[in-house]
């Protein structure tokens, strides 16, 4: 079972604990990604971060919990290529996903975009590129929530809309 590591709440006025799954194979790429989203955490609330290993793995802890964002490995053993994110779709899971690759942007044929998700690229992830990156996933899951798609979300919770910031500069 993974270690949950919890942030420290920017504010006292946090209500309550919101889930991230980062789900990459490298344990090192999984470690650096939770140490760059605990200084990039954008919202007043604990974090509580799992993690997965492969695109199974991730379905099943989706199932299990409710999370408010994924950071996603393009690069995944039964699940790559963007399976995970597809299925997350399909399934009418409408949470923001960050897709972090060794890739560049223009070497994954998915619209990463439309389907609510941001692209970074994993050799210039830091704290600053990961807070942009959640930003934008933010940004284009809302596209996800206007009326033409689904609402349901059998194995996960739809996007808080109240953690949402009212502006983000880029």
């Amino acid at each position: 079972m993974p270690e949950t590591i919890v942030s420290e709440p920017k504010s006292r006025t946090a209500s309550r604990t919101l889930n991230v799954l980062v789900i990459d194979d490298n344990p090192a790429d999984q470690e650096l990604a939770i140490i760059y989203l605990g200084k990039a955490w954008p919202f007043n609330s604990e974090m509580a971060v799992e993690t997965a290993g492969d695109g199974i793995e991730a379905l099943e802890k989706m199932r299990a919990t409710k999370f408010c964002l994924i950071m996603l490995d393009w690069r995944l053993p039964r699940g790559g290529s963007g399976h995970v994110l597809r299925e997350m779709r399909h399934n009418g899971v409408l949470i923001p996903v960050v897709v972090m690759t060794g890739l560049e942007r223009n070497q994954i044929p998915d619209n990463l975009e439309q389907d609510g998700a941001a692209y970074l690229n994993k050799d210039s992830l830091n704290a600053s590129t990961l807070y942009c990156a959640i930003a934008d996933a933010l940004r284009n899951c809302r596209i996800l929530h206007r009326p033409t798609h689904k609402s349901v979300s059998p194995i996960g919770p739809v996007l808080f809309h109240s953690h949402i910031p009212q502006t983000v500069t880029s």
